[in-house]
């Protein structure tokens, strides 16, 4: 009954930590749609790589600096099938994922395959690489 009780206990304080990290992944995009920099500063680590789909690769920096430019706005950010998984203080998510918003070329409606890496740093989940593969 002890070792039921264990393996119970563990399994949900698995499933928790599963959770924790979709709340992060939750946080990031309310951060682009929303244009909420000082969310987005928070959920992004100092040491981010953000591939996008398009094959440009940005740094924290460089990538919270074209959000505040403006150029390319996120509209809604819908995940779908997302599966996260935690190894100790890293995590990862995957997703098929429908991202809308304009940019300088005009309105995108992109389907897209997404990994995110997560580091728990100072007790939060920090975004440490993104990387996006367009679907049709």
């Amino acid at each position: 009954m002890k070792l039921l009780l264990c393996f119970v206990m563990a399994l949900g304080l698995a499933f928790a930590a599963e959770q924790t990290l979709e709340e992060a992944e939750k946080a990031w995009a309310t951060s682009i749609t929303k244009r909420d920099f000082a969310l987005m500063d928070k959920v992004l680590s100092p040491d981010l790589v953000y591939t996008h789909a398009t094959g440009v690769v940005d740094s924290k920096q460089s990538y919270m600096a074209d959000q505040k430019k403006g150029d390319r706005r996120y509209e809604a950010v819908t995940h779908m099938n997302m599966k996260a998984k935690q190894y100790g203080n890293a995590g990862v998510v995957t997703a098929r994922m429908r991202m809308q918003g304009k940019n300088s070329s005009g309105p995108f409606d992109d389907t897209v395959l997404l990994t995110h890496v997560w580091i728990k740093q100072d007790g939060m989940w920090r975004l440490v690489a993104h990387q996006t593969t367009k679907i049709p």
